[in-house]
């Protein structure tokens, strides 16, 4: 909703029920959103200034809010240009959606100068009812990480703990002489202790009220987004057998899933993205290639050949072999 200079978006959607896998019970509470990053959206039209006034090509926006002091986003725009302008409001979000808050209020203004330094004051830049277009009313974009029930999160602490433990047991007792009999009942004994100590830790943790997050933030475990992965590789499983040393290398693999937002991809990247997510597959009639997870940065290695004579050695630096980083482009 809207009320002169000022905006109200709702966080009705952001609460959430948190449910507890080992009663099989739904209890209500309020499960604190992870914001990766917020944005506000305000479409923008060139100023109605007076004629003396139009040789000023740029103002300070400034983005306001009843639930804090001083100023909780800034930006240059510019007064010329009929476009979409973006103000970062990452961290007042965050510490919004901390509390049981069901409404975020925005207040804004922008300034500039003309040439002989008077302070102007710019009226009607935005439209905020979508009035002229339904489209370009005002948006907030809240960027969310997926949370992690947070006794989902000490469950999965606690088997890697215990995969560790009996790991590094099974490792000393070999290299104390102990046989696989003596090593399988130690690791069972171990693991229905490690067990004991995670169901105690749970019951504590389902009777946790909904101050939980204080205690444990959410943790985000993914492993389907875009990485590296190791990809050993035998130089002689592929036929080049003429290498002779290394006998092989790992050349790394790029997989994953990207999503949005790309932070750390090229702004080519990031501009076809938005374009797939507004619903613009092509451009002017040519498809837009997908965003996918390739590598973005490579590094040189040594291998020493076998010439075809047989007896000559020769040693090559090859440029880009190894893939050292994966991003989406």
């Amino acid at each position: 909703s809207k009320r002169g200079n000022k905006l109200r978006f709702s966080l009705n959607s952001l609460v959430s029920s948190r449910t507890e896998e080992f009663t099989g019970k739904q209890q209500p509470g309020y499960m604190v959103p992870d914001v990766f990053r917020a944005e506000l959206l305000l479409f923008k039209t060139p100023a109605h200034l007076p004629v003396r006034q139009r040789q000023v090509p740029f103002a300070n926006l400034t983005v306001t809010s009843p639930l804090y002091r001083g100023a909780v986003g800034k930006s240059v725009v510019s007064l010329r240009q009929t476009r979409w302008e973006s103000v970062d409001v990452t961290e007042f979000v965050r510490d919004v959606v901390q509390s049981p808050t069901r409404g975020i209020d925005f207040g804004f203004h922008a300034r500039s100068m003309d040439r002989h330094g008077r302070r102007l004051t710019v009226n009607k830049l935005f439209d905020l009812t979508g009035e002229r277009n339904n489209t370009q009313r005002p948006v907030l974009v809240i960027y969310l990480r997926e949370p992690v029930d947070p006794l989902q999160y000490i469950l999965v602490k606690a088997q890697e703990a215990s995969e560790e433990m009996e790991a590094r047991k099974k490792r000393e007792a070999l290299e104390n002489g102990a046989d696989d009999q003596d090593i399988l009942t130690r690791s069972r004994r171990e693991a229905e202790l490690v067990d004991d100590n995670t169901v105690r830790e749970a019951d504590k943790l389902i009777n946790i009220t909904d101050g939980i997050h204080d205690i444990l933030s959410p943790v985000e475990i993914r492993s389907d987004l875009c990485q590296r992965h190791d990809m050993y590789l035998d130089f002689s499983d592929i036929g080049w057998d003429h290498i002779v040393a290394p006998t092989g290398f790992d050349p790394g693999s790029c997989k994953g899933v990207c999503v949005d937002p790309l932070t750390s991809s090229t702004n080519h990247a990031i501009v076809r993205s938005w374009a797939y997510r507004n619903e613009h597959p092509e451009v002017e009639g040519q498809p837009i290639p997908i965003v996918c997870c390739i590598p973005t940065r490579f590094s040189s290695m040594t291998l020493v050949i076998q010439e075809e004579e047989g007896d000559i050695l020769k040693s090559d630096l090859y440029f880009d072999m190894t893939a050292e980083a994966c991003g989406c482009r």
